[in-house]
């Protein structure tokens, strides 16, 4: 189907990718800006040790907080994009959805630095979540992993470096139309070559910013459709766009993730464009996608 009109204002947003990088990012920023934010009780930003440096976590809890679910939250951006104001509507968002606390960090981007810069830090930072899940007053057995588009690539391969974790461990996962692999040979790069928001040749030039050479491309650590083996893996949530070049990644990649014996959710939504819920919360749609979310949250951890 066509693109769904309220969209229409989202897609003039997006980033510009033969404009200057730092004017880009900035264009980013300002634009997600001025999204309406849902309220939260409480807002820490801390500074955590990463594998090459000091990286900021920014911690958001709801009312009553104590035993909620710890939600993570990989900001996404082409691996070359993104900060925690980018996405700070949306981590609010998630916090008013499903009532956990959620935390979200800034990594490494390219291309300045390239693959695996990105998954190394989204690692650590998930696993010093982790370690201090009670500390932060969450229930170590309720701990989501979450991310969209190049996030929903980290997120999934943080889930699978982590696979058998001792101690605080993964229950859940959220995958945001992820990019599962840097083939680009799925039907939806011919379908949606030229969607909005985001072209086939947007996805080209992210990979190409990201990874480092043609091995990077078809090495399992970097995409996660090429582990061999999904089995014992967190259940999940892939949420996909209709028109987005990145639709049948998400819908591969649940589907190996069933056949593995992984529990999976999957939804389509018809009409949306990639990137879709940095979306205003008070559109329909991103208002249905966020209480999807919240009840695939109760669905995997009641």
């Amino acid at each position: 189907m066509p693109l769904d009109p309220q969209f229409e204002a989202f897609v003039l947003q997006a980033p510009l990718t033969e404009i200057p990088l730092e004017e880009s990012r900035q264009l980013m920023r300002e634009a997600f800006a001025s999204m309406p934010k849902a309220q939260v009780a409480r807002v820490e930003d801390r500074v955590i040790a990463g594998p090459a440096g000091e990286m900021p976590v920014r911690i958001y809890s709801p009312e009553n907080a104590k035993g909620a679910p710890l939600l993570i939250f990989i900001h996404g951006g082409g691996w070359t994009f993104g900060d925690l104001e980018t996405h700070d509507h949306v981590c609010r968002s998630l916090v008013e959805a499903v009532g956990a606390v959620v935390a979200g960090f800034e990594y490494r981007l390219a291309p300045e630095h390239k693959y695996p810069a990105a998954a190394d830090d989204s690692q650590a930072a998930v696993e010093w979540l982790l370690d201090n899940c009670e500390a932060l007053g969450c229930d170590p057995r309720q701990v989501i992993i979450s991310g969209d588009s190049a996030g929903g690539n980290l997120a999934a391969l943080v889930s699978q470096r982590l696979r058998g974790r001792e101690g605080t461990a993964i229950a859940f996962q959220i995958l945001i139309y992820p990019a599962t692999d840097f083939s680009r040979k799925r039907d939806s790069f011919r379908r949606h070559a030229d969607a909005p928001v985001l072209t086939t040749a947007d996805v080209a030039w992210a990979m190409g910013n990201y990874l480092r050479d043609e091995a990077d491309a078809v090495d399992p650590q970097a995409a996660p459709h090429l582990c061999s083996d999904l089995s014992g893996l967190p259940s999940a949530f892939v949420l996909t766009a209709e028109i987005d070049p990145l639709c049948d990644d998400g819908e591969d990649y649940a589907r190996r993730l069933l056949e593995a014996g992984v529990p999976v959710m999957a939804r389509r939504y018809l009409g949306a464009p990639h990137g879709f819920l940095s979306a205003s919360a008070e559109l329909p749609a991103v208002r249905e996608a966020f209480g999807d979310i919240a009840r695939a949250v109760r669905w995997a951890l009641d």
